[in-house]
């Protein structure tokens, strides 16, 4: 199983995100948490599962797809995962590609 890294603002977004469900119901916060963790596990047992979005970023959607509309993207390094983004997929599309 690869480490992974967050880039400082992928942390940020995931942080905000879960800090605003929370603030509109509790316990939906970290709910959001836990499964954003189950996405991390996967990519970090299957690296390569995730469909290519970009150039060599992989994109994963945080399930169930049908509650949350985020995705992680992320690049697979060969020693470590590193998370580039926690983007809505609702807002501007690819507005971390400059992320290394």
């Amino acid at each position: 199983m690869l480490p992974f890294v967050f880039h400082p603002i992928a942390a940020v977004e995931i942080e905000e995100a879960v800090d605003y469900y929370e603030a509109l119901q509790p316990g939906k916060g970290l709910e959001l948490a836990e499964q954003v963790e189950a996405a991390i596990k996967q990519i970090q047992i299957f690296p390569e599962s995730a469909p290519i979005s970009r150039g060599y970023v992989r994109s994963i959607v945080v399930q169930p797809s049908s509650r949350w509309s985020y995705t992680l993207h992320y690049r697979v390094k060969p020693t470590y995962i590193r998370i580039l983004a926690f983007a809505h997929q609702k807002r501007q599309p690819f507005y971390w590609f400059g992320r290394r």
